[in-house]
């Protein structure tokens, strides 16, 4: 089964503000996966975290990064859920201790079609850095043919024209917000025919001069019903003549 990209919801708050991402819009059901990121950007000094309130959210992981000559850290979560019999209405993204000039956001993404024991057919990968170059999240190597891709960034910047997507990519979330310490936001996502490496290659449309911190992730959905990887050794099709030939060499 193939997976279907049903929509996105976003939340923006400043002075550390908690988001809370509306779902309704997505007319979600019973087995569609929500991913959804949690953005603050803060004070070099701080140290500034991110919180699903629910604690039913899966957390892939999070990356925290000082804000470099531009002044602002940035810190970027990935987290998911696959949906229960009555899925979520909303989702809410906390900051213990954000204080006045953290801006902060949140991208909802929704999906069908994901695999519903393995949600994520790779481990996510991620990393940081600095302009001048755009934001471009780290390859990933799927293992499942037809696996979603994601690609998602934040910059320390306020770019409220929004961008493009890296080349191929599609379902662009563009989010900016102008405080103290500022930050933009972006994901868009791929599906990918054949298993491998898969590289986003870059966003544009980012202020991403030197000093301007980024934080780059990148995830992978595996599709429902797809083949498991295969495992090196005896292929399963010739299990039966290897049987056969174990007889015959006992006689």
């Amino acid at each position: 089964m193939a997976i279907t990209y049903l929509g996105s919801s976003t939340d923006t708050s400043f002075n550390g503000g908690n988001n809370v991402v509306d779902l309704t819009s997505l007319a979600l059901q019973e087995g569609d996966v929500v991913v959804a990121t949690a953005n603050i950007a803060s004070t070099p000094s701080d140290t500034r975290t991110t919180d699903e309130t629910t604690g039913t959210y899966t957390l892939e992981g999070e990356v925290s990064e000082d804000g470099g000559t531009a002044g602002t850290k940035q810190t970027l979560a990935v987290y998911y859920k696959r949906m229960g019999a009555t899925p979520d209405s909303s989702v809410t993204m906390t900051y213990p201790g954000g204080a006045s000039g953290n801006a902060t956001s949140s991208i909802a993404r929704a999906y069908r079609g994901v695999d519903p024991l393995v949600q994520m057919d790779a481990s996510g990968v991620s990393d940081f850095g600095t302009g001048p170059n755009q934001p471009n999240s780290p390859a990933i190597t799927t293992v499942t043919d037809g696996a979603f891709v994601l690609s998602i960034v934040s910059n320390a910047s306020q770019d409220t024209t929004a961008g493009s997507a890296p080349t191929g990519y599609g379902n662009l979330d563009w989010i900016a917000l102008s405080a103290t310490h500022f930050t933009t936001q972006a994901a868009a996502d791929k599906e990918v025919p054949s298993a491998g490496v898969e590289d986003p290659g870059p966003f544009s449309g980012f202020t991403a001069s030197a000093g301007r911190v980024q934080i780059r992730w990148t995830i992978a959905l595996r599709p429902e019903g797809a083949a498991p990887p295969a495992k090196e050794g005896f292929p399963r099709a010739l299990f039966g003549e290897r049987k056969k030939l174990s007889r015959i060499l006992r006689m």
